[in-house]
């Protein structure tokens, strides 16, 4: 096997393209100066079979492994361990202080960057968040769709409204509520700058007063993200969540969306227990998103 590894001109970018995330393409060929950006190709007999893209960050001198991808038929081939040492070769003489970061895995399948990262000698790979992805009709043929969708409805809920954000704004601002999870911050747009999906976002009273929210984000035509769902943790054992994404999936079906994504972060372990529960059986797909890092010691930096 004749391996070659180099850095991607911007003329070469159209032959990597399908090696990396669509948000990461505009690298291959952005012209970012060498110092700031890393894009660097894994060629095998001059045909293109892995791509490292990563990034430095000032004033504190991290660098950020964005994205590391191999051809699925040259993997397990050392390809990305190439990729890695030549970024580090890359990166000696220069003041940087640590690598980092972030990736997906399927939920007990090893086969992922975590292992490559091990033998570089990275940190042992920490959870960020559980993600599942599920159809919406899924939602229907769970095993606690009937005690919500029979009878009366059991809970105050109802459709958000702008000319509710008010309240809610006060409401972010009490002591209950976490600061990452309060409404202010997604009911106007996502974190990520995704539109609300305002017919499948609903709002939780508790003798008429603001106890729970749950805010819907569209990331494509067919996809809906169920960016937060809360409730006052006096009356979370009360399921309240079930009915706000049975109404959600609801709404969402009538738009004619056929999938949901829905992430938790890894220090809300009662909300993780939750969804790992109720989701976890209906995703088609449950995956971790892991984070890992890298010391550069003062010898590898000014060797």
């Amino acid at each position: 096997m004749d391996l070659r590894v180099d850095s991607v001109e911007p003329e070469e970018a159209s032959a990597f393209a399908s090696l990396t995330f669509p948000r990461y393409r505009k690298f291959l060929a952005s012209g970012i100066a060498e110092s700031d950006l890393f894009v660097l190709g894994a060629w095998v007999d001059d045909r293109p079979v892995g791509l490292l893209i990563a990034r430095s960050s000032k004033p504190d001198e991290i660098v950020e492994l964005l994205s590391i991808s191999t051809h699925r038929a040259h993997r397990r081939r050392g390809i990305a361990s190439a990729l890695l040492d030549s970024l580090e070769a890359r990166l000696a003489g220069k003041p940087y202080s640590r690598l980092v970061t972030s990736f997906t895995q399927v939920a007990g399948n090893e086969a992922s960057l975590a292992p490559v990262l091990r033998h570089k000698g990275w940190s042992i790979p920490v959870m960020q968040m559980k993600l599942f992805d599920l159809s919406v009709d899924a939602v229907f043929t769970s095993s606690w769709v009937e005690s919500v969708s029979s009878g009366p409805a059991r809970f105050d809920i109802r459709d958000f409204d702008p000319g509710q954000s008010g309240d809610l704004e006060v409401i972010s601002l009490e002591n209950w509520v976490p600061r990452e999870l309060a409404p202010v911050k997604h009911m106007y747009k996502g974190l990520d700058g995704a539109a609300i999906l305002t017919p499948a976002s609903f709002v939780f009273y508790e003798d008429d007063v603001i106890a729970g929210w749950h805010f819907s984000h569209q990331l494509d035509s067919e996809t809906i993200r169920f960016s937060v769902s809360y409730v006052h943790p006096d009356i979370q054992q009360d399921l309240v969540l079930l009915d706000l994404w049975h109404k959600a999936a609801l709404a969402a079906r009538e738009l004619g969306y056929k999938r949901i994504k829905f992430g938790v972060a890894a220090h809300h372990r009662k909300m993780l227990s939750f969804c790992s529960s109720f989701l976890g059986p209906i995703s088609d797909r449950v995956s971790l998103s892991l984070s890992s890092y890298r010391k550069i010691h003062f010898d590898d930096v000014w060797a």
